[in-house]
């Protein structure tokens, strides 16, 4: 059995575009709602369907989201950027990590 990873859950849109994800979602979200989506065109196109839903792009600051108390959603496209991100950094960080005990390994030497 497969653990449900980042990884996994990305794949898994990424096979299935086209199926209805945005769909399934924007049809639970209310008016009082705030939906993470992947970019600015995105965000455009959504709010012409539910003007009063406030759509933030991921790549915007964090700050939009200072001070709401709404029910958060995250669209799959922005779910599978963000992942993306938090993968390089985890990636870089191993890299590090790795040059760090190799460094370690030589000083003790």
């Amino acid at each position: 059995m497969t653990k449900l990873t980042g990884d996994y859950i990305t794949e898994y849109y990424h096979q299935t575009r086209g199926v209805g994800h945005t769909q399934a979602m924007m049809d639970g979200v209310g008016s009082e709602s705030v939906v993470i989506v992947a970019n600015h065109q995105q965000a455009r196109e959504l709010k012409t369907r539910q003007p009063l839903v406030l759509f933030i792009p991921s790549q915007d600051s964090s700050d939009k989201l200072r001070g709401l108390r709404r029910p958060l959603h995250i669209d799959n496209h922005a779910f599978t950027v963000i992942w993306a991100e938090v993968r390089e950094a985890l990636n870089n960080a191993e890299k590090r990590i790795a040059g760090l005990e190799s460094k370690l390994v030589k000083l003790r030497v």
